[in-house]
């Protein structure tokens, strides 16, 4: 009973630092290429700093997990949240979209270490036949921060300005520390786990299968990698929206994400992951 409820109680630490941290990414990301536009930035130049961060996070995704390995979960998580708040904050300061590019690279990079550190945690805070679920659960969290922020961020642009939107999200990403050190580092449940290295994932067994995950989040990504950097500036361009407007299309996107999170983390529970 008390492991249940110890459980319970980091997993709620957990969807919290979640919901923060995703709050703050998706005030910034969804309408990023409008503050681009406005601090003079072509498309070329544009899309030149959107895909700079892009790589940057990709190329931290293997070193995150060697990261996470010998710093430890709560760590990279509670260093991801400061190294992000610090990044949105600067980005109020920037006046041009070359001193943008660096700053950009930094929020991509700390977003990067945070989430494969998030996944670990949230395997280590759930046993094997519930795993499903409980992802389905605690992913929730990005599409609720994602229904919201995108219209505040318009909301503020409007009304206020970027400086505004980017102060806001770096308090939010700062609150997010709080439920982070309230983190347990280790949990009472253990499953037998198989020691593994890293020429381990050569293996004819796996690296098959990690090269098919590589390759569909690859074509994923660049698809609405491409889609997220041409939309807003179309929806502005060609029709007039405001910024408000704009920020609605992000909302809807993020409620059909919410709506398939459990039933999609069920399915996986019941049928399998494959």
């Amino acid at each position: 009973m008390n492991m249940m409820k110890e459980l319970n109680r980091n997993l709620s630490y957990l969807f919290m630092l979640n919901i923060a941290f995703g709050a703050s990414m998706q005030l910034i990301n969804p309408l990023f290429p409008l503050f681009l536009e406005e601090i003079g930035a072509s498309s070329i130049q544009n899309a030149t700093v959107i895909s700079l961060g892009s790589l940057v996070a990709t190329s931290l995704m293997l070193p995150s997990g060697l990261l996470i390995d010998r710093v430890g979960k709560k760590t990279l998580l509670i260093s991801s949240a400061v190294i992000n708040s610090m990044a949105i904050f600067l980005l109020s300061l920037m006046q041009t979209w070359q001193q943008v590019a660096p700053i950009y690279i930094l929020f991509s990079a700390a977003g990067a270490l945070f989430v494969p550190a998030r996944m670990a945690m949230i395997t280590d805070y759930s046993q094997s036949e519930n795993r499903g679920m409980i992802f389905g659960l605690m992913n929730m969290a990005w599409p609720i921060a994602g229904i919201v922020s995108p219209l505040i961020s318009g909301y503020l642009i409007e009304t206020t300005g970027w400086r505004r939107v980017f102060i806001f999200g770096a308090a939010i990403n700062a609150i997010s520390i709080i439920p982070g050190l309230k983190l347990k580092r280790s949990f009472k449940y253990k499953e037998k786990k198989t020691k593994t290295g890293f020429r381990d994932m050569f293996k004819p067994n796996i690296f098959p299968t990690l090269l098919s995950f590589f390759g569909f989040h690859f074509l994923m990504t660049t698809a609405l990698g491409g889609i997220n950097l041409i939309l807003p500036l179309y929806l502005g361009s060609e029709f007039g929206l405001s910024s408000f407007r704009i920020g609605w299309f992000f909302t809807a996107q993020s409620i059909l994400n919410l709506i398939t999170q459990i039933p999609a983390g069920k399915l996986a529970d019941k049928y399998g992951r494959k």
